[in-house]
């Protein structure tokens, strides 16, 4: 849409536009610097943080030099593809023109990235003559490995969406055999135990969320919803021990939450109501009135505020 193009304008501008500064460039550098006029004009921002153009989340995150190897490569299958003049290969690389076009207004999920590299092997794949029993041995056995290994993020989708249909409790085991989860995985898995908390008050869901939200943390530090959930972790036990240990973790947690992301609405509710169980009522109308700067017409931060 134009207001994700003129997103992704936003943070290339802040970022090296030769070289990109990495992975998740567009959700770290456009939640923390968005103006607050763009987050008025457009409501509420959805937590993705992508601007649903695959071409525009390479160009932001990896500057014009990635962009350009990634188009010499898309231009090289194509080459490949048609010099060979082989059916099978020209049909495979329609499937490639499809994923292209199709990301052009979205971004791919892991299925996609793993069909498309599929056939991006079709397409470079060469007949050679047979060699020897032992190499062909080899290859097959080095075939089957890659393929299981492709075949781990399809494994885990298959467990956490079996997991999703179960109440919280039942799918907690669940959830504990995702093999190298995502953080979308890991996240609605601690919300989940977050809920089962609710309903319980056992404080041994805690850390089975606690236990979720580390992981993510471990891969991408700056994930303000894992910042957040570890925020309200402490502040639960900050509820049930009051001591300045508990109280001072969950402070820092939302502290760095807001700093990544300042428009996440459950940051401000959370670390307010850490703030009102400490007693720290001019804190918890200052965090307020922050949100307030950004979200004027919440109606939980201005009932929070009148309170």
């Amino acid at each position: 849409t134009p207001s994700n193009s003129s997103a992704a304008s936003d943070v290339y501008k802040r970022q090296h536009p030769i070289f990109g500064k990495g992975p998740e460039t567009f959700l770290l550098f456009f939640r923390a610097y968005a103006p607050v006029s763009f987050v008025r004009k457009t409501g509420a921002l959805a937590h993705a943080g992508y601007p649903h153009c695959y071409f525009l989340q390479i160009l932001v995150d990896f500057g014009l030099f990635g962009f350009g190897i990634f188009c010499l490569f898309v231009f090289s299958i194509f080459k490949k593809a048609l010099i060979s003049k082989q059916p099978f290969k020209i049909a495979s690389l329609s499937s490639i023109v499809a994923h292209i076009f199709t990301n052009l207004f979205a971004f791919p999920s892991i299925t996609e990235v793993l069909l498309l590299w599929f056939f991006v092997g079709i397409i470079f794949s060469e007949q050679k003559p047979s060699s020897g029993l032992r190499n062909r041995t080899l290859g097959s056995v080095f075939a089957i490995f890659v393929l299981l290994f492709t075949l781990i993020p399809l494994y885990t989708d298959f467990v956490f969406k079996k997991a999703t249909n179960l109440p919280p409790r039942k799918a907690l085991n669940i959830y504990k055999k995702m093999i190298f989860p995502q953080d979308y995985h890991l996240m609605n898995a601690g919300r989940r135990i977050i809920e089962l908390y609710h309903e319980t008050k056992d404080e041994k869901y805690l850390d089975e969320a606690e236990s979720f939200f580390k992981k993510i943390l471990a891969q991408n530090p700056y994930s303000a919803l894992a910042l957040n959930g570890m925020g309200f972790v402490w502040k639960e036990h900050f509820e049930k021990d009051k001591s300045r240990e508990s109280f001072n973790k969950a402070k820092d947690f939302f502290t760095k939450a807001l700093s990544v992301d300042p428009f996440l609405e459950a940051i401000y509710l959370n670390y307010g109501q850490l703030c009102e169980r400490a007693y720290l009522f001019e804190e918890e109308a200052e965090i307020y009135k922050r949100g307030l700067e950004i979200y004027p017409e919440n109606e939980k931060f201005l009932f929070k505020s009148g309170l």
